[in-house]
This record gives C-alpha cells, structure tokens and sequence, in this order.
C-alpha cells in the first residue's frame, strides 16, 4: 500500500480544482501477471453511465501503478481492495471529490469511494 500512496498522492495534489470524480483505469499489460492503473479525473459523474469516465479532464498519462495478478479478476479485486485501503488510511481526497472508481477500461466501473452527502 505504501508504494500505491507514493505513486497516487502526487497525482492527487496536481488535480485541476474542478475535477469532482476519479476513476482508475485498470489495463492488462503484454507481460504475463503485470496489470496498470491510469488515475483520471472528471469535472462530472453520472451514476447512470459510466462514460462519464470517458470525459477526462485530468489524466496521470502515461505514469502508471503497475501491480501483478493472475488474471483479470483478480487484479480487479485486488486493486479494489488495495485502493479502498489506501483511501480509508493514507490517500487525502480534497473535500471536492464525490467519487472514486475503477475499472478496466473495457468493464464495468467499481465504486471505491462515495462522499456522504449532508
């Protein structure tokens, strides 16, 4: 979890101040059991569709977290669990942020993070 924080508060700390959602796009890489993870950003999240992670405003690009699993549902399961983790204990969200997500780019977006409303 350590070398997860290191890699995405310094993503966090450069967002833009309109970017209210984030999404983690999860990729497969060519070399077997190594997965990555792209930190996007968008200015709007919509609960009924999950394009709206299609709309960034803000993309670490090319530095990616890259982690390794046995497969697809695996590395989904365990980045959740490592993201999730490392939002409950060592990642600061600015108070703007409503979501969080991930994903592979192809799927279906995972909930990590809803801020509660007042």
């Amino acid at each position: 979890m350590k070398r997860f924080s290191k890699w995405v508060n310094p993503q966090i700390a450069k967002l833009p101040s309109d970017i209210i959602a984030l999404n983690f796009n999860l990729y497969e890489e060519k070399w077997k059991f190594r997965f990555s993870a792209q930190l996007v950003g968008s200015i709007a999240y919509d609960e009924e569709n999950e394009d709206w992670a299609c709309d960034t405003y803000y993309s670490s690009h090319e530095n990616l977290y890259y982690f390794c699993a046995k497969n697809w549902e695996q590395a989904l399961e365990k980045f959740l669990k490592l993201a999730g983790k490392a939002l409950d204990s060592t990642i600061v969200l600015p108070d703007r942020i409503e979501y969080v997500t991930a994903g592979f780019v192809d799927g279906s977006l995972e909930v990590i993070f809803k801020k509660k409303s007042n």
